[in-house]
């Protein structure tokens, strides 16, 4: 187990403060795994819609973890084209393709949302949106 984590991105190197800052990463995925998955949508949904929601969660999760997943020296970058090569070019390359994938697979996934969703949440980030405005431009501090 010990020389497991030797191979995960963030603690390959045994530097105590590069651990303390993968350590953080991977506990900050997991609280915004957890918060994504018990957190209710910011409308009323349809159950089809909160598993969307709730899909898009995990979507997101996943992205923030795929350099740990790319990066670490796990059996599995052996057979990753351009990641078994270990040149940074060919790494950048990769994770911009991976990074590519995320960003499609993210905004289909949104876009399975229903109609009526799509149209509330429209809505409701519109009147967010003009709040933070409208608060904004009442305060003492603006610019003039």
């Amino acid at each position: 187990m010990k020389q497991t984590w030797k191979k995960v991105l963030g603690f390959r190197s045994g530097r105590p403060w590069k651990m303390l800052v993968a350590s953080t990463w991977y506990i900050l995925n997991l609280i915004i795994l957890f918060f994504g998955l018990t957190t209710p949508t910011p409308i009323p949904a349809s159950a089809y819609d909160q598993i969307i929601y709730r899909f898009s969660a995990v979507i997101l999760v996943l992205w923030l973890l795929s350099p740990a997943f790319f990066l670490s020296d796990t059996t599995v970058r052996r057979y990753l084209p351009l990641f078994c090569k270990r040149r940074a070019g060919f790494t950048l390359l990769g994770m911009m393709i991976v990074f590519i994938f995320f960003t499609y697979l993210f905004a289909s996934i949104e876009n399975l949302h229903s109609v009526a969703y799509q149209n509330d949440f429209n809505s409701y980030i519109q009147a967010v949106y003009q709040n933070f405005i409208d608060a904004g431009s009442k305060s003492d501090y603006s610019f003039k």
